[in-house]
């Protein structure tokens, strides 16, 4: 059923048509994929996700991210706190 959502910001990114980038800020429970729908739906066009990247959930971000080739060895739980500034 719809429901009342936050979306702070939606940016522009990049316009390759048929394709646009979009960085979308938003509160918890936003479906992205049913945000593209409606905007489609809105602009008359039609509208899905062709790919998403999650770069942040609440606290962590995508710069606190192991990166892939670290993972070869156990992750502790050093490596998921925040590096001080």
């Amino acid at each position: 059923a719809p429901r009342t959502v936050r979306v702070d910001g939606i940016d522009l990114i990049r316009v390759r048509l048929p394709l646009v980038d979009l960085h979308v800020t938003c509160g918890k429970g936003v479906y992205i994929r049913s945000l593209a729908r409606d905007l489609g739906k809105r602009l008359g066009t039609g509208g899905h996700l062709a790919a998403l990247r999650r770069t942040r959930v609440g606290d962590y971000d995508i710069a606190m991210a192991v990166d892939e080739r670290r993972l070869e060895t156990p992750i502790n739980q050093e490596d998921l706190l925040p590096t001080p500034a």
